[in-house]
């Protein structure tokens, strides 16, 4: 096994992205100044968001498991290191070069869908080899007392306390949905009760609209299994906020579904939503 340290594969990475988003931004600005027609600028654009904001959700998921364990979590494991090391691959020859090589020779008309999907897997590969690599150290922590957070509409959860078991907020089906990528129960897509908890979850999927930094819209759908991964674990408590948990923030939670989803689309952003598999 290689010697590399993953704080410098997790560095190597989030660098990658950031070489693979210039290289992208240069090859469009050519391809626009030849007037070529745009047939996919939806998924165009959603490849710049990616390549543009992957290198920090993974960075960011790193900083934060590394305040938990220091050291330990810097030097990584043989099976985080060896799994991460394979998306460095993965990024450098599948991603970069193919770009490059399309701008050294002028090709204008690439397969966008191909190299979102490569780098989406890629991202969500890597930030899963940390969460495992943190959940085999944790296994070997003692286990603290529980705390039960009292929950109110727009309440801030601090879940980075230690005493905090994350067990006790979501309902036991929400936690398997977060931790795996199976379906969702057939009975929240039909309407039925939680079979934990007994909450009735909203039908959707939920669309809004966001507006993009260069002042251009793109139409996003929050899906059924997004809102049935964050229901709390009381009957019709409502739901918590995965996105402010993951951006370091602690859980905010809402009583209240509307306020919920107005949450999701006016307090977090692209950056946000490109680690997010249910919001798309």
């Amino acid at each position: 096994m290689s010697g590399i340290e993953l704080v410098t594969l997790v560095s190597s990475i989030a660098s990658a992205f950031s070489t693979s988003a210039s290289v992208f931004q240069t090859w469009r600005a050519k391809r626009k100044a030849k007037n070529l027609p745009e047939k996919a600028a939806a998924e165009s654009l959603r490849l710049e968001v990616c390549l543009s904001t992957s290198g920090p959700l993974v960075q960011a998921k790193y900083d934060r498991d590394f305040r938990y364990f220091g050291s330990r979590f810097s030097s990584g494991d043989d099976i985080a290191r060896s799994q991460l090391q394979v998306q460095l691959i993965c990024i450098q020859q599948s991603v970069i070069m193919l770009i490059q090589n399309a701008l050294l020779s002028n090709i204008f008309d690439i397969s966008y869908k191909n190299l979102l999907n490569t780098a989406d897997s890629v991202r969500q590969s890597s930030i899963t080899a940390l969460a495992e690599q943190y959940q085999r150290l944790a296994a070997t922590q003692p286990v603290r007392p529980a705390l039960i957070a009292p929950i109110t509409t727009g309440n801030l959860v601090d879940r980075s306390k230690p005493d905090f078991n994350i067990s006790h907020l979501y309902c036991g089906i929400a936690l398997l949905l977060q931790q795996t990528s199976g379906p969702m129960p057939l009975r929240f897509r039909i309407g039925l009760p939680c079979a934990i908890c007994g909450s009735v979850l909203p039908v959707g999927p939920f669309e809004f609209t966001k507006e993009t930094s260069s002042g251009g819209y793109i139409r996003l759908q929050i899906t059924n299994r997004f809102m049935a991964k964050c229901h709390l674990a009381a009957k019709d408590m409502g739901f918590g906020c995965v996105l402010c948990e993951r951006i370091g923030k602690g859980i905010t939670t809402f009583q209240n579904q509307p306020r919920f989803l107005e949450h999701i689309r006016d307090d977090h952003g692209f950056l946000e939503y490109a680690g997010e598999n249910d919001i798309s």
